[in-house]
């Protein structure tokens, strides 16, 4: 994850960069910034999260994860818009001091990061750990730590990664839902009720939305989701599972065996209208 892939055009899923700088226990410090935004001679934009950032001094890319563009739609059924916003002191101008739940969209804050994701889990989505120390700064990591330090509050966020990872949430196998193409990473989404449901078998984030605006909204669970979701891979598992057994059966002893069954049919036929045939002449010529 912290590499210098590049991302060729802004997409409605937006990276986000997560920037570590090191520290005593309880002092490592963290920031989720955007990615830088070049030009090429083209005139093709790329969004980049540096390994390291020059202008950022002992400070190095720990990861990044995908959220939903704001500026593109209004906030989806069951998605949060949040703020991650960043310390206006010039000794912490780097540090993510809150990550927050916004209310109004409208209100809008130079000192956020604003992204979409989900504050409980969805399939295919990653948690992403936000430790808030005693000083007030946050520490988003996808590392959890082995017990909570005296004084430290853990907040759970669920993003979109370009690749599985450690704790990533599989609802059945472990079939990946995003794939490189043209630079951008290609999530795909199930619309079910009005929500926008990450899964390797559907649809575009825009198609998705726009399916969700013609569609009649009412509430629904997501045990109900994913059990439709197990019935329909159940049925497909059966459906593969015939013709596979059928490739492992011998073709010579099936030849046999409905030879056999053939001739059997045709020797009771011919046994069934003789009988008929012969009770038949009797009652026609017999007194």
């Amino acid at each position: 994850m912290a590499d210098e892939k590049k991302i060729t055009h802004p997409p409605i899923l937006l990276p986000i960069c997560i920037y570590h700088k090191d520290g005593p226990l309880g002092g490592e410090q963290g920031y989720l910034g955007v990615p830088t935004m070049n030009m090429d001679s083209e005139g093709n934009l790329t969004l980049v999260c540096y390994k390291e950032k020059p202008a950022y001094e002992g400070w190095y890319n720990a990861g990044r994860f995908f959220g939903v563009n704001p500026m593109y739609t209004s906030i989806p059924s069951d998605m949060t818009l949040i703020c991650a916003k960043r310390s206006e002191t010039a000794e912490h101008s780097y540090d993510t001091i809150s990550v927050s739940t916004v209310y109004d969209p409208f209100n809008d804050d130079q000192n956020c990061v604003y992204f979409m994701g989900w504050t409980r889990p969805v399939p295919y989505t990653t948690p992403l750990y936000l430790y808030e120390g005693t000083g007030g700064g946050i520490f988003p990591t996808f590392e959890r730590k082995n017990g909570l330090p005296e004084g430290y509050r853990l907040t759970i966020l669920y993003v979109l990664t370009d690749e599985p990872m450690e704790g990533t949430i599989f609802p059945g196998e472990k079939k990946w839902f995003s794939k490189w193409k043209d630079g951008t990473p290609n999530f795909f989404f199930k619309n079910y009720m009005g929500r926008c449901i990450p899964d390797p078998d559907g649809i575009t984030f825009e198609e998705c939305t726009l399916k969700n605006d013609t569609e009649l909204l009412r509430p629904i669970s997501l045990l109900d989701y994913l059990n439709e979701k197990a019935k329909k891979e159940n049925k497909a598992r059966f459906a593969e599972s015939v013709p596979r057994f059928f490739k492992k059966v011998n073709v010579v002893w099936v030849s046999i065996v409905l030879g056999i069954f053939l001739l059997a049919l045709a020797a009771v036929l011919y046994w069934v209208f003789k009988n008929k045939n012969d009770s038949g002449g009797g009652n026609r010529y017999g007194r």
